[in-house]
């Protein structure tokens, strides 16, 4: 964030599923503090784990969160980090969302609150329950896309190591977490 064009929210929220941490999620946490001072982060489907679309778990991801913005230099940004369990009903998913978003920081109002992201039904959802949502430009989509680069760790392919943090690939390789992604189908 450049000081000729300082920050208009106080907080930037960002939602994702993080199924590794890539690097498009990385130019979305930059693309956030261009726009807010702070980010709370929230894991997605942080009820799902050992699936297909979902084959690390909340706590797994967590931890690839943390590395990842250690290494970025942004960690100290983060006031906290949610797990957002998948709900069917969309108005109980937003308001269990809203809800652990406003017990996070209770003392920051919505209207400094700017939800970032390209996921059209968060952003509608949030949009509809008042909060100003700015939707993002994908970062090269075609190598940074969390399908793409679990379907290579399955194939044993060793190209998704170009889209993921080399923190991330290691401790990912030390967690057993590549055979764990190679064992889901």
């Amino acid at each position: 964030m450049s000081e000729e064009s300082p920050a208009k929210f106080s907080v930037a929220f960002v939602i994702g599923r993080f199924q590794p941490p890539h690097n498009g999620h990385s130019y979305l946490f930059l693309q956030a503090l261009e726009h807010a001072e702070n980010m709370v982060i929230g894991i997605g489907s942080s009820n799902e784990e050992r699936t297909a679309d979902n084959p690390l778990s909340a706590e797994e991801r967590k931890k690839l969160l943390i590395i990842l913005l250690t290494e970025m230099n942004i960690y100290s940004k983060v006031l906290a980090i949610l797990e957002i369990p998948d709900i069917p009903d969309d108005a109980e998913w937003s308001t269990h969302t809203v809800n652990l978003l406003h017990a996070a920081i209770p003392e920051v109002p919505d209207e400094q609150v700017v939800c970032i992201g390209n996921n059209d039904w968060v952003n509608r959802l949030l949009s509809e329950e008042g909060f100003t949502t700015i939707t993002t430009k994908f970062c090269k989509r075609e190598e940074n896309e969390g399908r793409r680069i679990r379907t290579a760790i399955r194939n044993g392919e060793d190209g998704w190591k170009q889209a993921v943090h080399e923190s991330v690939v290691q401790h990912m390789n030390d967690a057993a977490q590549v055979e764990a992604i190679q064992n889901t189908v």
